[in-house]
């Protein structure tokens, strides 16, 4: 199935947290470097406590709607006019996971690559790579 084929497929919901996450993904980036990491995370927490009822009458797992929710924030970051990095996305999917009441927490690593800092930012949830 063609990815414009899948988007079109969409139902209501996924549409939805797509058109938050187009705008979601630059506000992100925008606060991140406006107001640095710290301000920017208390910022999105208390958007987070206002938690949605978007997909509480669907059966799916947590585990499923958070990688819904992961695929549809990366479609919003290639296909969309802020190409985020993975701090911003993983960011946005914490913050987007919270509103659907589905707890998460966002991960750091950093290595060092012939000289070069490597570094990157993931959501996890239960132990679970979104």
């Amino acid at each position: 199935m063609s990815n414009l084929r899948k988007l079109l497929d969409l139902d209501y919901h996924d549409r939805f947290l797509l058109c938050q996450s187009l705008l979601l993904l630059p506000l992100v980036g925008l606060m991140l470097k406006l107001l640095g990491f710290r301000r920017s995370g208390n910022i999105l927490t208390h958007l987070v406590i206002r938690k949605s009822r978007l997909w509480d009458n669907q059966v799916e797992s947590r585990l499923m709607k958070a990688r819904r929710a992961a695929w549809l924030i990366s479609v919003a970051s290639v296909w969309g006019a802020y190409r985020a990095n993975c701090l911003e996305r993983s960011l946005a999917l914490w913050c987007v996971l919270g509103r659907l009441g589905i707890e998460s927490q966002i991960f750091f690593g950093a290595r060092k690559v012939d000289g070069k800092l490597d570094a990157h930012a993931w959501v996890e949830l239960d132990h679970h790579d979104t």
